[in-house]
């Protein structure tokens, strides 16, 4: 036996580590895009079902209580159309 005593100290990750924790990262994203995508849709779905709701809440009140809207009631026969942004109805002019 030799004098020498060999130590060894062995610092960070080894190529096979660092590439099974990228592909077990990979599984995931794998798994998590399309359930991001079907929950996206879900709320679009939902929003566009609450403006629905509002609007048609908003025409029945004006209706009912026969407001004008730009100058118009609903009995002129005039189309109108739903602002979700501003919550408001509008008259369509030519050409909408």
């Amino acid at each position: 036996m030799s004098g020498k005593r060999k130590t060894t100290t062995e610092y960070g990750f080894t190529l096979a580590e660092l590439l099974i924790v990228v592909a077990i990262i990979a599984v995931l994203v794998a798994i998590s895009i399309p359930i991001l995508n079907n929950k996206l849709e879900k709320s679009r779905e939902s929003t566009d079902i609450a403006n629905m709701r509002s609007a048609y809440a908003l025409a029945v009140s004006i209706h009912t209580s026969e407001d004008e809207v730009d100058g118009h009631t609903f009995s002129e026969g005039i189309t109108f159309y739903y602002d979700a942004d501003k919550g408001v109805f509008k008259a369509a002019e030519d050409g909408i």
